[in-house]
């Protein structure tokens, strides 16, 4: 079970693919992974359990971070210009995707 927040919804689902199609579909919630502060004037940090890459997007698609990490990382946008981005978060066969506002 998630929260809502501004009128979303946190729970989310992640669809596993590999060359045959779809292998599955994980639940996760927020104890999974956690990005904080939302929003942010520039640096947050993402926490998940584990090794995983982390890959940050402006909202025309570009991507702009990759980082790799075990736990947690400090993630520092503060000289990119302020608007929406997506993190997506790759542990294994599955990724996550948020969004974070940057002010």
């Amino acid at each position: 079970a998630g929260y809502s927040y501004n009128g979303f919804n946190n729970d989310f689902s992640v669809a596993r693919y590999n060359a045959s199609g779809a292998t599955g579909i994980d639940k996760y919630d927020n104890n999974d992974i956690i990005i904080y502060p939302n929003p942010t004037s520039g640096l947050f940090t993402v926490v998940l359990p584990g090794e995983f890459v982390m890959n940050v997007t402006d909202a025309r698609g570009r991507l702009v971070l990759q980082k790799s990490g075990v736990d947690n990382m400090m993630v520092d946008l503060e000289t990119f210009e302020s608007g929406l981005y997506f993190v997506t978060v790759v542990q294994g066969e599955n990724s996550i995707v948020k969004k974070i506002v940057k002010q």
